[in-house]
């Protein structure tokens, strides 16, 4: 009898594990699909915002870069022209020290006034340009913050949307116990006839 009781034990496990398979094939046909959907779009929509993101930094170092060759031509532009236009007063001044004694002291100072104005002015674009380059800097982060909130809501709402795998699978082994243990029942009913 102990034997008969273990080989019928041992066939309930069989059934068991058969039936959960079944249940496990089921819940794949069912729900495989949507899970897949669902992992694809969320994979596309995080290479979509890395790309992004990607693109953004891209598009950022170029315009600092483009801001940068910018203002170095400026300034050598501007000293091209300085240096130009103090050896053009000096060469002048050479040439009529005698007469424009006066007019030396009225250059100089108006020199040193200019590169004064000039020194002002290139401090002035620096701080512009640092002002800027800060600008664009807090943009980027609040953009890629915003992209990264986003992210995170849509990685919500999908994780909002899918079917709880482990409840689904409990719920199914319990009906699958339930079956089984029906049906052993009923074999035993019938084996004790």
């Amino acid at each position: 009898m102990q034997n008969n009781n273990k080989n019928t034990q041992q066939e309930l496990k069989e059934k068991s594990s058969s039936d959960i398979d079944n249940v496990d094939k089921i819940r794949d046909i069912l729900f495989g699909n949507q899970i897949k959907d669902f992992e694809y779009k969320f994979r596309q929509l995080q290479e979509q915002i890395n790309k992004e993101l990607n693109d953004l930094k891209d598009d950022s170092i170029m315009r600092f870069d483009s801001l940068e060759n910018f203002v170095k031509s400026e300034f050598e532009s501007l000293n091209l022209r300085l240096e130009g236009e103090q050896r053009m007063r000096i060469s002048d001044i050479d040439e009529s020290a005698d007469k424009f004694e006066t007019r030396i002291k009225k250059v100089s100072h108006a020199l040193s006034e200019q590169e004064r104005q000039n020194n002002d002015k290139a401090r002035e674009l620096r701080q512009l340009l640092l002002e800027q380059s800060k600008e664009l800097f807090d943009k980027m982060n609040q953009k890629q913050l915003d992209d990264r909130e986003m992210l995170i809501s849509f990685r919500n709402e999908l994780d909002a949307g899918k079917v709880d795998r482990s409840a689904l699978s409990s719920l199914f082994t319990n009906l699958a116990l339930q079956v089984s243990t029906d049906n052993f029942s009923d074999e035993l009913l019938n084996n004790k006839n």
